[in-house]
């Protein structure tokens, strides 16, 4: 299962093999190399294409979980084209 940060709801969130994604590092502290960050965290997560992340996140499962994260963080999510 892919795990929410703010607790409560992960448990309804499909699996992995239902829609595709990985999850490839979630980092709790995330070393700064260059740049500033003001984020304390970084989930980083892989699908096959766009249309399976759109229908992942545009589930019903995901939208109910996310908003207990949306209450209690202040989130951002980037969608970036990978390596085939």
């Amino acid at each position: 299962m892919i795990q929410d940060s703010a607790g409560g709801g992960a448990d309804r969130l499909r699996r992995p093999e239902q829609v595709g994604e990985q999850l490839f590092r979630c980092e709790e502290r995330p070393q700064v190399v260059e740049g500033s960050w003001d984020r304390e965290k970084v989930v980083l997560m892989s699908f096959p294409d766009e249309s399976e992340f759109r229908l992942w996140s545009e589930s019903a499962e995901y939208q109910e979980i996310s908003k207990d994260r949306d209450a209690g963080a202040d989130t951002v999510v980037l969608l970036v084209k990978g390596l085939a």
